[in-house]
């Protein structure tokens, strides 16, 4: 199967690509700006994105690659203007989804975004990219504007400052970011 990308884009909606050809507008039934979004590994029809909170916006998921978007925001807040600024999809539970919310925190959903709770232990900072180890899903990381890169090795519920002393070993980091991985 070829692989596919998805990316948002603030004055071009959705885009989408499969095998790095042309990319094709996907966002019928969103707003105008996407400004996150995640595409579910091993079903690539199944993305998700973030526009705008509030006035219809929020949380989009589609199933058809694009055809039709629905919204899952159920349980979040919607202040008026605020970006969903990051999504990551646990791809081993494909039902549970974490949001950063412009200056509102880390929510995450275990039920396909029928529901959503905020995570604990974040300090108060912007998060600007979220991530899922791929090869353990506990472990959540938070990548903010000004203060580093956080972790997190329970699913969201406490988090740690990642430093060069971080209990984290750098192969768990380089899995997470695709990295020194063996074949089969």
């Amino acid at each position: 199967m070829p692989s596919a990308s998805a990316a948002g884009h603030v004055r071009g909606g959705a885009l989408r690509t499969t095998g790095g050809g042309a990319w094709t507008s996907i966002s019928t039934g969103l707003l105008p700006a996407a400004f996150s979004m995640a595409i579910d590994p091993t079903a690539t029809s199944t993305l998700s994105a973030g526009t705008l909170m509030g006035q219809g916006g929020g949380i989009f998921e589609t199933t058809d690659a694009g055809g039709m978007w629905v919204p899952i925001n159920t349980g979040l807040p919607a202040p008026d203007g605020l970006a969903v600024t990051a999504l990551a999809l646990d791809a081993m539970a494909h039902d549970t989804l974490y949001a950063a919310l412009e200056n509102t925190g880390v929510f995450k959903t275990t039920d396909g975004g029928a529901s959503w709770t905020a995570v604990g232990g974040l300090p108060s900072v912007q998060v600007v990219a979220l991530a899922v180890d791929p090869v353990i899903p506990n472990t959540v990381f938070a990548g903010t504007h000004d203060q580093g890169v956080f972790v997190s090795i329970d699913g969201g519920a406490t988090w740690a400052s990642m430093t060069v002393s971080s209990t984290i070993s750098s192969r768990r980091s380089r899995s997470s970011l695709g990295e020194g991985r063996r074949p089969g």
